[in-house]
């Protein structure tokens, strides 16, 4: 599974390459440091947890001793949102500088 999966990087690099919308990194190619399966993508909560207050849990570490999160795991699994959610997070850590 991960030997297709780095074939078929490969070969859409090999194709961007040749069309020019990337500069070739060297002409051995692509380097892989490591290759692993990143997690869950779409994480969901139950019912009960939400009742039970996950999200206001979730919200309250925000700024707790000084540190700030965004990403996937504070918005819809899509840029948009993500990137949304960011642009209400970035006025408030600069806020508490």
């Amino acid at each position: 599974m991960w030997v297709e999966r780095r074939e078929l990087i490969e070969r859409s690099y090999k194709r961007l390459v040749k069309a020019g919308s990337l500069p070739e990194a060297s002409s051995k190619g692509l380097g892989w440091l490591t290759f692993a399966d990143h997690g869950a993508v779409h994480v969901r909560s139950s019912l009960e947890d939400l009742k039970a207050g996950f999200v206001q849990e979730l919200y309250s570490l925000q700024g707790h001793l000084s540190t700030w999160y965004t990403g996937a795991a504070w918005s819809a699994q899509l840029h948009t949102p993500t990137w949304a959610f960011s642009d209400t997070v970035v006025p408030r850590l600069v806020e508490s500088l």
